[in-house]
């Protein structure tokens, strides 16, 4: 069944100005001062465009961004939620510094998709955002906490996969609840095969958890379910053989699902796996691991470096060591169209502004990683915003442009977590450094 998205919120942004003081600290809408809609300046020597994301009208617990944003063209997406029962979605385009909220979850599935007002409706698009070989947006739904999914009184039957057409302004519900009552923090699609691969949660203690599953788009089915073994925050894609691979956990052997067997093996090997690239024209794949939850020192040979996996033979290479400073936890990595550099932002989870906020770039062929910026304390004093972590970015097709949705605040504290509002930046990267 096609549902078409009324055009309840659609806010665009035109008007640039020039960098100062944004709005205060804890008022709503969040709002730049004066009827700007984007501030350009200078910070750490780069040219940046600031937008704060339109639709955060009311004060939550944490107005955050979990999912990984997607450039195509020189429009860029993403998604951010109020971590209760608010999603939005968002396109922005780069040729007229317009942002625009291109879908309100909870407005659609009201109207839309069955949901009775008062009942759960998702707090975050915690997936990818991918584009499929139709022209729509693909991503799944996640949890804004326990809280909301495990009160009976929200009565929450499962999660969402969910897709949207730009062009036309039309939402479709692919699937709810695919593999039960459960939450899909991890998703991706396969745009050539159109195959949706996700990885659960549980939606309250005792449930469910780490499920892979393969959703076959064309069909509307799952074809392939398998508990307790899923990934746990990110699978590694091949666009050239189509499988996927996958751990609960770094330090565990990788799992490889082959949508031609419809089964999946188990590897030898094991390999970092919290954020992947895209695969790379000669079959590689880049991924950086997590911090493992008892300290680096306890296990040297993972945490969070910089891997390569080799998609045609399987063979794994640690090539980098990719934190800066304390700041360990990196959540994207994406790879330039030249295949030469990854650009990542250490600290996803809070904390990137104790170290100055970098943007790294890293280049795969000779090694050797850069900070091509400090975003902090200088962006805080353009914008009246500090930027604390990122979870979603893109490089640009053209390689000039990094697209950033941040978490952060705007009282300018530092370690502190008060997220209040979310914000998108436009990096424009020098020719020097690409």
């Amino acid at each position: 069944m096609r549902h078409l998205l009324i055009s309840h919120a659609v806010l665009t942004c035109f008007a640039v100005g020039t960098a100062g003081a944004a709005d205060v600290p804890g008022q709503y809408p969040v709002k730049l001062p004066g009827g700007k809609q984007t501030l350009r300046g200078v910070v750490d020597g780069m040219q940046v465009d600031f937008a704060y994301y339109p639709g955060q009208n009311w004060p939550s617990f944490m107005w955050s961004a979990w999912g990984d944003g997607l450039a195509v063209g020189d429009k860029y997406y993403s998604a951010i939620g109020d971590h209760r029962m608010h999603a939005f979605l968002y396109e922005y385009d780069s040729q007229t510094n317009g942002l625009r909220m291109i879908l309100d979850v909870q407005k659609f599935l009201c109207r839309f998709g069955g949901v009775p007002e008062g009942r759960y409706t998702p707090g975050k698009v915690h997936s990818r955002i991918d584009l499929g070989s139709d022209g729509w947006l693909y991503f799944s739904t996640h949890r804004g906490g326990s809280d909301y999914t495990g009160e009976p009184k929200y009565r929450f039957q499962g999660d969402w996969i969910l897709r949207h057409q730009p062009d036309a302004g039309e939402t479709e519900v692919v699937a709810h609840a695919p593999v039960g009552k459960e939450c899909i923090p991890v998703g991706a699609l396969d745009p050539q095969r159109m195959m949706f691969y996700g990885g659960t949660q549980e939606y309250e203690r005792g449930g469910l958890k780490n499920i892979f599953f393969a959703f076959e788009v064309a069909k509307r089915k799952v074809v392939y379910r398998e508990e307790g073994k899923g990934p746990q925050r990110c699978m590694m894609l091949s666009s050239s053989t189509g499988r996927v691979y996958y751990h609960k956990q770094d330090g565990l052997p990788l799992r490889c699902f082959d949508p031609t067997t419809g089964k999946v093996r188990e590897l030898r090997q094991s390999i970092g796996l919290r954020a992947a690239t895209r695969e790379t024209a000669d079959g590689y794949i880049y991924t950086v691991g997590a911090k493992p939850s008892w300290g680096l020192e306890s296990w040297p040979d993972r945490g969070p470096h910089i891997w390569r996996f080799n998609v045609k033979t399987e063979e794994i290479r640690k090539i980098g060591w990719a934190p800066v400073g304390e700041q360990t936890y990196i959540a994207g990595l994406d790879l330039d169209a030249t295949e030469t550099y990854i650009y990542y932002i250490p600290g996803a989870h809070g904390g990137a502004a104790r170290e100055g906020t970098p943007v790294v770039q890293f280049n795969v062929k000779t090694r050797q990683k850069k900070i091509i910026c400090h975003m902090n304390p200088g962006f805080q004093k353009r914008f009246g915003y500090t930027p604390d972590g990122a979870y979603g970015y893109a490089i640009s097709p053209a390689g000039d442009k990094l697209y950033v949705t941040w978490n952060g605040s705007r009282s300018g504290e530092v370690g502190s977590k008060n997220w209040d509002a979310c914000a998108l930046t436009v990096i424009h990267i020098p020719e020097r450094l690409r």
